[in-house]
């Protein structure tokens, strides 16, 4: 996906193409050896520009790395924006949100791995766009609990704020446990989120 031209610091047009070549070539790195092989000359190296070029777009790596991990979620974000089903059950309405984000990180471990760690712990800039980027994946997921309080499939007095933390947090118990490698694979991750998010809104206690 190649974008507009964006204005460098010196005001000159940058080109959408070097920046998707330097941005490929950081994704590469990261998928064959994480953090630690993304530096300044290996981009370069791999982009095939002069590492002025690179540091014309960005100070460290890290920055590189952000920018990696902003794509590729926001492009999985969007899809699965355009896809939600706010008629369908609850639990798969969550279920669906989640499983091709993890399939993701599932397929990428390197990758995932670096970008996990560097997105927790992201400067406040980075923080405000994946704020901005996770509002948008749960967005939807908003107007589909809220249309299930309307129609019976959830009680009409639930907090669905409340209830979207709680999906969040347990889908990033999922992601961090699973590049960890302490869940299994992708179908054990799922099966346990399913079980988790299953006794999640049934109810603990009896009469509830």
């Amino acid at each position: 996906m190649l974008r507009a031209a964006m204005p460098s610091e010196s005001g000159r047009p940058r080109d959408p193409e070097v920046d998707e070549r330097i941005l490929e070539a950081a994704r590469e790195l990261l998928r064959e050896g994480g953090v630690d092989q993304l530096t300044i000359t290996a981009v370069a190296s791999r982009a095939g520009v002069g590492r002025p070029t690179i540091y014309r777009r960005y100070d460290r790596p890290q920055q590189i790395a952000m920018h990696v991990l902003y794509d590729d979620l926001d492009q999985l974000v969007g899809t699965l924006a355009e896809a939600q089903d706010h008629d369908a059950p609850v639990l798969e309405q969550l279920m669906a949100l989640a499983t091709p984000i993890l399939g993701y990180y599932a397929s990428n471990p390197s990758l995932s791995k670096a970008l996990l760690q560097l997105g927790l712990f992201a400067p406040e800039a980075w923080r405000k766009r994946f704020g901005t980027q996770a509002t948008e994946w749960l967005g939807g997921l908003a107007r589909g609990l809220e249309a299930a309080k309307g129609d019976g499939r959830l009680h009409a007095d639930v907090n669905t704020l409340l209830l979207m933390q709680t999906f969040f947090s347990l889908y990033l118990t999922m992601a961090i446990g699973g590049t960890q490698g302490a869940l299994g694979g992708l179908d054990a991750q799922l099966s346990l989120l399913r079980a988790a998010l299953t006794q999640h809104l049934r109810g603990l206690v009896p009469g509830t």
